[in-house]
């Protein structure tokens, strides 16, 4: 979350996940679809089963520097609902693994 854009507001916050999702894949295809992220809803469908094609597999997230979002409540509730949605969404029906 360090190289992420916490204080320019929600759209450039994500944008800055799908470009620093872009900069650690391997995947060019991968990367070309995180690059057009603008709301957390882009974050949350990047995680759909059809998806699973792009990760070669399952999907392992892992968050570090979360604590940089507890000085903007709202980019903290929007990754929170994210986060949700995804843990809440059915297993089957997504392409991760675990987050952490």
């Amino acid at each position: 979350m360090e190289r992420c854009a916490r204080k320019l507001g929600p759209e450039a916050f994500w944008r800055s996940v799908g470009n620093a999702i872009a900069a650690a894949s391997s995947s060019k295809e991968l990367g070309e679809r995180c690059k057009t992220f603008k709301q957390k809803e882009d974050f949350i469908a990047l995680f759909d089963a059809e998806n699973e094609v792009l990760f070669g597999r399952r999907a392992v997230v892992a968050i570090d520097e979360f604590d940089g979002l507890f000085y903007d409540k709202a980019l903290l509730e929007e990754m929170l609902e994210a986060l949700r949605s995804l843990k809440q969404t059915a297993m089957e029906k997504k392409a991760l693994q675990v987050f952490f």
